[in-house]
This record gives C-alpha cells, structure tokens and sequence, in this order.
C-alpha cells in the first residue's frame, strides 16, 4: 500500500452514531459493497495524491436515502448503464455507531467519508432497501 505523508484517516474525522445511506450490488454479501476504492482500483488510485489515496481509503455513505439517489442520478447521467457496473445498483442503509470508525464532515451534496476501524462487522448493520434501476 505504501506510505501516506498526510494523517489518514484526517485528524478532524470523529466518530459519529449516525444513520448512513451507500450504494451497494444486487446482495448485500457482494464483497465490492464495502471494498474501499484504493483496493477495488489500485491501478487509478495509485496516480492519486495522498489527499485523494486516504479518501479511496475511505467508504463513501450519504445521510439521507435522498442525498444518495440524487447523486447517482448525477452520476447515471455521465456514466449511462455502465454505473451499474461500477457504482451499484441498489441504497443499503445502515447504522454506523460511534465504535465503528470515524467520520469527515457531510458535503452539501449529503455525502461523508467513512474510515472503520478494524473489527468493523461491515454487512451485520446494513440491509437493501431500494433499487436505483428503472426497471
């Protein structure tokens, strides 16, 4: 993995118990749901800078099932069906308890970074609960 010259996770993440919206594959058990990007791409993370590595370091949630399906509509906009192939296909929600991991403040688009700790249990709190396919 190498060496990150800047703290990751940043010092201002803090834990947080709060509710946490993530696109996720048709099975909740799909190992991509929770794979960081720095290890599902290696090859377009590794031109990141540190900044950018500590975030693929990271998993992205929204904090409302809203925020979440107004992004990927942005996103299937420039992407077509391929984000179905990249991103996911259904919202998972969840609960993140302050024990979990730490967290990066929420954008104005609703979207957090998530930094867990090691014994994170990632799929124990977490269940589909819509599809973002227009089926």
């Amino acid at each position: 993995m190498g060496k990150i010259a800047s703290p990751c996770p940043p010092e201002n993440y803090e834990n947080r118990a709060t509710e946490a919206f993530r696109w996720v594959f048709d099975e909740i058990v799909d190992v991509r749901n929770f794979e960081p990007l720095f290890f599902q791409k290696p090859a377009r993370t590794a031109k990141f800078s540190d900044k950018e590595k500590c975030m693929a370091l990271g998993l992205s949630f929204f904090k409302s099932l809203d925020s979440s399906v107004k992004q990927f509509n942005l996103l299937s906009n420039k992407l077509g069906d391929r984000v179905y192939l990249e991103i996911g296909t259904k919202v998972a929600s969840g609960h993140l308890s302050d024990s979990d991991g730490v967290c990066g403040k929420i954008s104005e688009n609703g979207h957090f970074t998530f930094h867990p700790f090691e014994n994170w249990k990632v799929n124990a709190n977490f269940d589909i609960i819509k599809s973002l396919k227009n089926d």
